[in-house]
């Protein structure tokens, strides 16, 4: 099942609200000795009610961004305070990683540019072990980290409670139009056939998404890439029957239509947050998947991509939506 909308921006200023608490621009250490960077969002009470254990959300920038914008041009606590308060989310911790230019990948050219695992596992394991949460997690993302959080998702299914894609930069085949494109995914003959591990519409093709809750938002207005984008992913999700939201607004690839978008998403993330069910923090070797191997295997065999280019097949229609 589907729901396409339209969904108008609401401009007017709404009565402001005694909010949560920002951490910016915290530190952490990595597992390989590195210090990462990373802003948290605290809900109100939260240094009160010292035994109450709250779920996350994981946001992640868009290209040329940082951990701070969500606080800038974002306005994302406003936007979670009232959220809050009128009981359309529940209190939840918010991280934001600092992930550069760096496509949230593991880089094929250079081992020591890890932005898939600064984000899973070492902000998740970092957030669990630094804040009082609940075990249940959500991740989402804006362009550039709308294409990180499906990626990041669906290459480990099952552990997010919802994913979220605000104008995410998808793409069918290997994409060259940026050099941090080809940094982050390969050069021509150079393992560009690993993108299909890592493209979130192959992962949703071979299966990766079935059981997923996955939110997709994008501007009317914005550039074909991103309107395409949402599309052939909707479409994908669609042909395997995953019940999906997939909404365009009016807009262009801007803050205005991302905080509409989050703002618009919220209720929806709460009920996500309702099914999932709370569980207690474990060490990373607990969460062995034997599944998702065995399907990570098959993808390897099962998706012919084209030597040298990183091709795959057309997998999705393009059809109009409204």
């Amino acid at each position: 099942m589907i729901a396409f909308t339209a969904t108008l921006l609401l401009l007017s200023g709404p009565p402001e609200v005694d909010g949560g608490t920002i951490l910016r621009h915290q530190t952490f250490h990595r597992t390989d000795g590195t210090v990462a960077h990373g802003s948290v969002y605290l809900p109100k009470g939260y240094s009160a009610e010292i035994s109450r254990r709250y779920p996350v959300l994981i946001l992640l920038h868009g290209l040329g961004g940082e951990d701070t914008d969500w606080f800038g041009g974002g306005y994302l606590v406003d936007i979670l305070d009232r959220a809050i308060a009128a009981g359309r989310l529940q209190p939840v911790i918010v991280v934001m990683p600092d992930g550069g230019n760096g496509y949230w990948t593991d880089w094929v050219t250079d081992r020591d540019a890890r932005f898939r695992s600064l984000v899973e596992p070492e902000t998740r394991l970092w957030v669990q072990r630094t804040f009082r949460t609940d075990g249940r997690i959500a991740i989402g993302g804006i362009s550039m980290g709308g294409f990180g959080a499906l990626s990041i998702a669906l290459q480990n299914p099952g552990r997010y409670a919802a994913v979220l894609s605000f104008s995410g930069a998808l793409f069918r085949q290997f994409p060259t139009g940026r050099s941090v494109y080809l940094r982050a995914f390969g050069y021509p003959g150079l393992k560009q056939g690993r993108f299909a591990f890592v493209n979130p519409i192959v992962l949703a093709t071979h299966g990766m998404a079935d059981k997923e809750s996955i939110w997709l938002d994008c501007g009317s207005a914005d550039r074909a890439r991103f309107t395409k984008g949402l599309r052939m992913m909707s479409n994908v999700l669609s042909e395997r029957g995953v019940s999906h939201i997939a909404k365009f607004r009016p807009g262009r690839h801007h803050w205005d239509v991302w905080l509409a978008g989050i703002e618009d998403s919220l209720p929806w993330l709460n009920d996500a947050f309702e099914r999932a069910q709370p569980m207690p923090f474990r060490s990373p070797k607990m969460f062995a998947q034997p599944e998702v191997e065995r399907r990570r295997k098959r993808l390897a065999l099962e998706c012919p991509i084209e030597r040298g280019t990183g091709q795959i097949p057309d997998q999705a229609r393009h059809v109009a939506v409204p």
